[in-house]
């Protein structure tokens, strides 16, 4: 096993989470492996049907949809499409059965057709598959032809750990995408692009890495319910290893509205914070938002002697810094909603140069040493003077002092910086406001990182209900790309109006009854996504062309609007 490259304050702060962690995800395990035992079988004796591994029958249980939907217990394993599990069967009544054949390509291939590939290439690879137990012939079985010929590697990769939940010797984490598995790996031991390990090494090194790092001997009684909540902690830190770091403390995530920024960040920062509401603050940015409210400054308190009374008051972000410089070995986070909706180099003003991580204060420089990086604000010297002033008021005097990031009690001189501890992370839908508003020098200060609408969460979110069948929801899925595609790009007599302007996830989420249905999808449109795509087109196309663009947007989320009762048919899918 490679090297832990991680420090050591990274390896205790990675233990405190782990400690305190409580994964969501607390299904059956035994029941799911009861279950998997009865269709285990029938893989290794080769025994499995076409019908039993592929169907669409109502309330039909079969291999595939196990695996996808059933073994929730052992992580989501979703291969993407139907048709990358090779055969798909496409419909199925009384005078035909047809299959989608990834084989030759085939859309509609007849039942004999489908059984033929399932029978000489899919069974005899699964078998192999189940009957793997070791790391060695699992990584030769990776790259043979057989292997990368089946496209749904989710699933050949789920049926690995099912087989060997309970094989200590052979230790994997339950989580399936190569980018999850990639980015852990390189978290663990280094970014080495020079290495040319399996999915399943890296997953048994990550596995084996986190098992002396987090495990005691107690927690190795209950083997599989210790993986399983090392796989949801695993899955979790994935998201947080791109949500800040020492060496680029200060990101912007952006894209357009309804693609989860905030969600995603405030799930983030409560995780690796451990939900402790003293080491993370939210605020969001408005337009009359100041630089007296973001550092400091004299502000009205009330009225006195029949006249408005000020005082000195700190900002949110200068006491946040002021709090974060006592705990220097923990990491404090800042976010900043709709961070684009102020005037952003009046609320930073000089504190903008500190903001770089080669700037931060106390930061350690090549040999260890703490270096210190502290200004003068314009407020420094209104401050200091109100210390002088309060000579003769020691309970004055403190209460000026601690409103102080620095105080040199010889001098008397007021200084402030930003620890290296905070992570500053903003949110910003850029429909709002372009991207381009941005103070150039203040916007090469921040790691930029796009969120864009994210299908696999709408399928997955439809996937829980058990009002939709699966081709249901793949066609719903293709609607929402359609008219995206229409919305973005100018191919095809689309829009052309870019990836900021298209709709997130979210949006199509919020389907009557979480019913996928052509009723549900009209509603949709009319009530959410007309209103908002009529606002971005008229600043684009004169009024009377607006109407024709919304009818062919409609076209393209599946809605054809040839007839007028067609919004009260509930059963047209």
């Amino acid at each position: 096993m490679p090297d832990l490259k991680l420090k050591d304050n990274e390896k205790n702060q990675l233990k405190e989470m782990y400690l305190g962690y409580t994964p969501s995800n607390s299904n059956d395990i035994d029941h799911t492996l009861t279950d998997w035992k009865k269709w285990s079988e029938k893989i290794l004796q080769e025994s499995l049907k076409l019908n039993e591994y592929t169907n669409i029958a109502a309330n039909a249980t079969y291999l595939c949809n196990f695996l996808e939907r059933k073994t929730i217990a052992f992580g989501l394993s979703k291969p993407g499409t139907s048709h990358q599990y090779m055969v798909h069967m496409n419909a199925k009544n009384q005078t035909a059965e047809t299959y989608y054949v990834k084989q030759d390509t085939k859309e509609s291939a007849g039942v004999a057709d489908a059984t033929n590939v399932f029978d000489e290439k899919i069974k005899p690879l699964f078998k192999k598959v189940a009957e793997v137990r070791d790391i060695s012939a699992l990584s030769e079985l990776e790259k043979s032809n057989e292997y990368k010929w089946y496209e749904a590697k989710q699933i050949l990769r789920k049926i690995v750990v099912l087989q060997n939940a309970k094989n200590l010797k052979l230790p994997l984490i339950h989580i399936y995408q190569d980018k999850t598995i990639d980015a852990l790996y390189d978290y663990f031991f280094g970014d080495d692009k020079s290495t040319d390990l399996t999915f399943f090494e890296k997953n048994n090194a990550i596995a084996r890495a986190a098992e002396g790092l987090f495990w005691s001997q107690d927690e190795t009684k209950e083997p599989l319910k210790n993986i399983q909540k090392l796989s949801s902690f695993l899955w979790e830190l994935f998201n947080f290893i791109n949500l800040a770091t020492d060496e680029s403390p200060n990101v912007i995530y952006y894209g357009a509205p309804g693609t989860g920024k905030t969600y995603i960040v405030t799930k983030m920062v409560k995780f690796v914070t451990r939900n402790q509401e003293d080491h993370y603050k939210f605020i969001q940015f408005h337009p009359v938002f100041s630089y007296e409210d973001f550092m400091d400054g004299l502000k009205p308190i009330g009225i006195k002697n029949d006249a408005m009374a000020f005082d000195f008051v700190n900002g949110v972000f200068k006491q946040f810094c002021i709090d974060a410089k006592k705990k220097p070995e923990e990491t404090f986070y800042f976010i900043v909603d709709e961070i684009n909706r102020a005037n952003l180099s009046a609320v930073f003003g000089e504190t903008l140069s500190l903001l770089e991580a080669g700037y931060r204060d106390k930061q350690k420089d090549e040999k260890g040493q703490e270096q210190r990086h502290l200004i003068h604000t314009q407020n420094c010297n209104i401050l200091a003077s109100l210390i002088k002033g309060a000579e003769n008021n020691p309970a004055l005097k403190k209460k000026y002092i601690d409103l102080a990031y620095e105080y040199d009690d010889k001098t008397g001189q007021v200084m402030f910086g930003i620890p290296a501890n905070i992570r500053f992370i903003g949110m910003m839908n850029d429909v709002d406001k372009s991207i381009d508003t941005f103070d150039l020098a203040l916007r090469r200060r921040f790691r930029w990182e796009h969120m864009g609408c994210d299908y696999e969460i709408i399928e997955d979110f439809y996937r829980g209900k058990d009002v939709n069948s699966s081709n249901e929801i793949e066609k719903y899925v293709q609607y929402c790309k359609d008219l995206n595609e229409y919305i973005t790009s100018n191919k095809n007599g689309g829009l052309g109006l870019g990836s900021s302007y298209e709709f997130g996830h979210s949006f199509f989420m919020k389907l009557p009854n979480m019913k996928i249905n052509k009723k549900n999808r009209i509603k949709l449109f009319e009530n959410y996504l007309a209103p908002t795509l009529r606002e971005y087109l008229r600043g684009f196309f004169e009024e009377g062309e607006i109407g024709s663009k919304l009818e062919k947007a409609k076209d393209k989320f599946g809605i054809k609007n040839t007839d007028k009762k067609e919004s009260s048919d509930s059963n047209e899918n």
